[in-house]
């Protein structure tokens, strides 16, 4: 049986019509209601269409029936969809509007990593089968639910299921009323998204742009941190970062650029930005650019040997002027940010987290730690931010934690 349910809004596009979309049952993405569907992903596109002033309407079928309607032109988008080249043929995948978390989780008290030869169980069909059996992981077990994938990890059949954690979570709060203890680890990120039919995509040639600029703010709620996940990479990255603050070549870099710019009134300052603005498209002297400065040298050796854990790290002075970066900067002034609002100003010894986005360019998601440089007087005189790889980071952390 089709479900429909239509959100009342104001098309924009004047051929666009009603947008219609087809979905199946996925919670907690997609959980159906007396009234119609509703679920995080449902969530975050009513908040994306209000933002694009579009009328849209969602059917509820099979998995592979949507498929067939997406492809055939019977629908204009598919979600919550993941990165498949098979679909890659007909329709172009948008920028993520939710993501699985995907862990394996132990019923053992004394779990050991799984390898190709571990038995684990999946949801058949899931990302996760299919994404194991590419690796080759040749004894998987497949159950067609949730509550029996939590009954197979209990029966010991198998050494841990590879589940998405709020899949996993929700499961276990909805089918069991005593709560089974599990631990876990950390496989991977996947983001999920809305596949658009090519030739809607045609038709409307910025409707995607359009809507991919606005997932970043529908998702605020949405694609975060859980607290575990918080918890480790701040063991990792706060260690590092109170080592840098105190390092003699930040410190003095910031006070040396402090001086020399104590004179700037803000309309200086937006006048270097409006300068670095026309000079960044023909920056073909990246190198010789962060050469000049020792600071950017040594931020781009931190960059390198961290292995991947680290994507970018700038230090700002107390106008909020890029001083020294590792790689180059969108804008060469950040004192309007968060990561310098809420450090700077803030005083000594503040921490800014920021959201976890994903970078369309790497197909990576990161989160900006930012933290306030002092000097030995405990003034702040500047701020310094650095991008982490999450993935990476909670990866090669291998953390084995407590579900409950």
């Amino acid at each position: 049986m089709a479900w429909i349910v239509a959100f009342a809004m104001t098309s924009s596009l004047a051929n666009a019509g009603t947008i219609s979309l087809v979905t199946n049952l996925a919670p907690p993405y997609q959980v159906q209601q007396a009234d119609g569907i509703s679920g995080t992903s449902v969530a975050t596109l009513l908040c994306i269409f209000e933002q694009l002033e579009l009328n849209s309407d969602i059917t509820i079928l099979p998995w592979k029936r949507a498929l067939k309607h997406l492809e055939k032109g019977l629908s204009d988008g598919l979600f919550s969809a993941s990165y498949d080249p098979n679909v890659n043929r007909f329709a172009t995948l948008s920028a993520p509007i939710a993501i699985e978390k995907w862990y394996f989780f132990f019923a053992s008290h004394e779990p050991q990593p799984p390898t190709e030869n571990t038995p684990i169980g999946v949801i058949l069909g899931s990302n996760q089968d299919k994404w194991l059996s590419q690796l080759g992981y040749h004894k998987l077990q497949r159950v067609g639910s949730y509550p029996q994938l939590i009954k197979l990890a209990m029966s010991k059949r198998v050494d841990a299921v590879a589940a998405d954690a709020q899949a996993f979570t929700q499961a276990l709060v909805s089918h069991f009323d005593t709560q089974p203890k599990f631990s876990k680890t950390f496989i991977k990120y996947a983001p999920l998204g809305v596949y658009f039919n090519n030739g809607f995509i045609d038709k409307e040639q910025h409707f995607l742009t359009n809507f991919n600029a606005q997932t970043p703010t529908c998702t605020n709620d949405t694609i975060t941190l859980a607290q575990d996940e918080l918890t480790a990479l701040k063991s990792i990255v706060l260690e590092h970062l109170n080592s840098w603050i105190k390092a003699p070549v930040v410190i003095d870099t910031v006070k040396q650029q402090n001086a020399r710019n104590s004179y700037l009134s803000l309309s200086q300052v937006n006048a270097l930005e409006q300068q670095w603005q026309r000079k960044r498209p023909s920056l073909e002297a990246h190198g010789q650019l962060l050469k000049t400065n020792l600071l950017s040298e040594y931020f781009q050796q931190v960059k390198r040997q961290s292995g991947g854990l680290y994507n970018e790290i700038i230090a700002m002075d107390r106008n909020g002027l890029v001083i020294a970066m590792s790689d180059l900067t969108t804008d060469l002034w950040q004192g309007d940010e968060d990561k310098f609002t809420q450090t700077f100003n803030a005083g000594p010894d503040a921490l800014f987290i920021d959201h976890l986005r994903y970078d369309e360019s790497t197909h990576k998601f990161q989160v900006q730690f930012s933290i306030t440089l002092s000097d030995e007087n405990q003034t702040a005189i500047g701020a310094l931010t650095v991008g982490v790889d999450v993935e990476y980071a909670l990866a090669s952390s291998q953390v084995i934690a407590s579900l409950n």
